[in-house]
């Protein structure tokens, strides 16, 4: 429903209704938490909101009259543990226009709180930051496994490439000791099985975690492990061998700005070499074989 077409109900006198205007997002949630001391069985009447204008950064926001208590229970929750930061995600419509608190692309069911103007693909809109490139966001998720491999999960390893398309980088975070391989020349893991990836494509949303300037190595890397059944475990023991190759290469790609690319590898001297994109002349050697 667009919210030019909202209905207005003006017989709701409630302190939030008499906020006309433009309120921010943190004085709206407080209102919201006194709306619902005040009668936390209501159900009905959130259509009122409908003149309010909820900031959020630098994003405008209107609240729809199909929102329930169970959606603004659920929201206050989230905005709880969010720390301050709120994304825009996919509606039902497919529109990046549904806003929510933290940085999981998923919707609340029941909690309509839609921006005025929609945007391309779903990011954080608060705190506002610098936009980021894809080579940022990509060296975000290179960073954080080299954050695993201090904890201690050293055998967590990437298999990055490019797209069929060309269109995008992508790699695959895999526990070698439970992954299962193709050899093609280049050893490689097979599609199934648990793993953590990742595409240029998908822009903002990391596996699942939407991400911004302001967003850590150490949080990425604890998103990470989630997409393992055993997080704790998954890829834990030394292999300082690849890790002290990884960190060589991680050096490489931030040198150059660019990204590895480990499947079309090319032969200096009596070594194969991974490579780079966009290219710069710079290669690393494969890494150390597994065992």
């Amino acid at each position: 429903m667009d919210w030019k077409a909202w209905p207005k109900d003006s017989g709701d006198h409630s302190p939030l209704h008499q906020s006309s205007g433009v309120m921010g997002v943190e004085e709206f949630n407080e209102a919201l938490k006194s709306r619902l001391d005040g009668d936390p069985t209501a159900r009905t009447g959130w259509g009122s909101l409908t003149d309010l204008v909820v900031q959020v950064g630098q994003t405008n926001c209107r609240l729809s009259p199909d929102t329930t208590l169970e959606g603004v229970t659920a929201y206050l929750r989230g905005v709880a543990s969010a720390g301050g930061v709120y994304s825009l995600v996919r509606s039902t419509e497919d529109v990046v226009r549904r806003l929510v608190p933290g940085r999981r692309p998923q919707r609340i069911r029941g909690f309509y709180l839609y921006a005025e103007s929609p945007m391309e693909e779903p990011r954080v809109v608060a705190p506002v930051t610098r936009a980021m490139d894809h080579w940022e966001i990509a060296m975000l998720v290179l960073e954080s496994v080299a954050v695993l491999h201090r904890r201690g999960h050293q055998r967590l390893r990437i298999y990055p490439n490019i797209a069929g398309s060309g269109m995008a980088w992508r790699t695959r975070v895999i526990d070698v000791d439970t992954a299962r391989f193709d050899d093609f020349g280049v050893q490689w893991p097979r599609a199934e099985g648990a793993a953590y990836a990742y595409t240029t494509a998908a822009r903002y949303d990391v596996g699942g975690m939407l991400v911004d300037a302001t967003c850590t190595t150490d949080e990425l890397a604890d998103h990470v492990l989630q997409a393992f059944p055993d997080p704790a475990r998954v890829g834990r023991a030394r292999d300082w061998m690849y890790a002290g190759w990884f960190g060589e290469m991680l050096e490489s790609a931030r040198q150059h700005r660019n990204l590895p690319v480990g499947d079309e590898q090319i032969r200096v001297g009596d070594r194969m070499h991974w490579t780079f994109l966009p290219a710069a002349g710079n290669s690393v050697e494969e890494p150390p074989p597994f065992r």
